[in-house]
Order: C-alpha cells, then sequence, then structure tokens
C-alpha cells in the first residue's frame, strides 16, 4: 500500500473530519479576506468614478466657459473689422471721387488753355 492509504487508515474518522474542518476554517477566513478586498475595491471603485464625474464637470464647465470666451472676441473681431471695412471702402469712395474730380478739373484746364491758344493764335493769324 501506499504512504497516504496508511496513513488514511490509522487517522480515525473523527481526526479526519477535525482535520477537514480545521481546513475549512482557513478556507472561510481566505474567502472573508477576499469578500473584504472586494468591497474596498469596489468602494474605492466608487470613489474614483465620482472623482472622474467631478473632474470632467469641471473640464466641461471650464470649456464652455473658454468656447463662449472665444465666440465673444470672435464677435468682438468681427465687428471691429467689419467697421474698419467699411472705413476703408468710405475711403476708397473718397479717393475716387477726388481722383474723378481732379481728372475733370484737369481736362477743363486743358481744353479751357487749348481754347485760350486757339483765341490768341486766331487773333494773332496763326492759323
Amino acid at each position: 500500500m501506499s504512504a497516504v492509504a496508511a496513513q488514511e487508515q490509522r487517522m480515525s474518522d473523527d481526526s479526519r473530519l477535525a482535520g477537514l474542518e480545521s481546513e475549512m476554517s482557513h478556507v472561510n477566513s481566505g474567502i472573508a479576506e477576499i469578500r473584504h478586498d472586494v468591497r474596498s475595491l469596489t468602494g474605492e471603485l466608487h470613489a474614483f468614478r465620482t472623482e472622474v464625474a467631478k473632474q470632467f464637470g469641471a473640464s466641461r464647465a471650464q470649456f464652455d466657459a473658454f468656447r463662449v470666451e472665444v465666440a465673444e472676441e470672435f464677435g468682438g473681431l468681427r465687428t471691429e473689422m467689419t467697421a474698419r471695412f467699411e472705413s476703408v471702402n468710405t475711403t476708397l469712395e473718397q479717393t475716387k471721387r477726388w481722383v474723378m474730380v481732379s481728372c475733370l478739373s484737369a481736362l477743363v484746364t486743358v481744353l479751357t488753355l487749348l481754347a485760350a491758344l486757339a483765341t490768341l493764335g486766331h487773333a494773332l493769324k496763326w492759323f
């Protein structure tokens, strides 16, 4: 017979039962530790989820505030650019009118000079 079988025969049923109970108490205490660890991890996980949700909420609020600030800045920039473009357009229109009046005035002056020269040439019988 093997050594294990010989030892089993020597042990009485009560001693085997006591050994099994002792082993089961170790197993039960191990299971209790595992349950405690699982509960502890569950609590830590819940706390972590809560903290992450708070951080995301804070980040979302900061992003929304940034978005509003950027929209306000672009709105102000758009208003400023519109005003400046209108100013440039007004200046261009004024310059265009000034050039047209200056050219017309120069043309009138040249025509007046030609008429004066024609009158002078006719008076002096140059032609």
